[in-house]
């Protein structure tokens, strides 16, 4: 591998890089000073083009979006639990060079995104009805 490229991006910023504008989820903040429970990490090596990466970070954020992630010694939440997530700045590394991908070893890049994450339980609190 040849050339390396790492950033530092925010949860705006890939929004925007997958074709979604980010009009800010109920159950997910952004916070740049996060301590992380646990990381959410996505790799994949292709050709270069753009479409996979967008399509690798989009795999990431959905287990945030569907709320299918957890911290596992939390264990599973509960039915009256709603939980809520808090990301920090997200890393993508990119390393150009030779890679391995289906037809044989050709040019291209491998990448990997990486999603630090905290999450929190609530108990879902009722609906009022007038």
């Amino acid at each position: 591998m040849s050339n390396f490229r790492k950033e530092r991006l925010t949860l705006d910023e890939v929004m925007r890089s997958v074709g979604a504008e980010w009009t800010g989820e109920p159950h997910i903040a952004f916070d740049p000073n996060l301590k992380h429970q646990y990381r959410i990490i996505r790799q994949q090596s292709h050709d270069g083009t753009q479409i996979f990466t967008c399509q690798m970070m989009e795999d990431a954020l959905m287990n945030l979006f569907r709320r299918n992630s957890y911290y596992a010694p939390m264990g599973l939440p509960a039915e009256d639990v709603d939980i809520f997530y808090t990301v920090g700045p997200i890393r993508l590394v990119t390393v150009h060079g030779k890679v391995n991908l289906p037809a044989g070893r050709y040019p291209g890049q491998r990448e990997r995104i990486t999603i630090p994450v905290r999450c929190e339980y609530r108990k879902r609190v009722a609906p009022c009805h007038p």
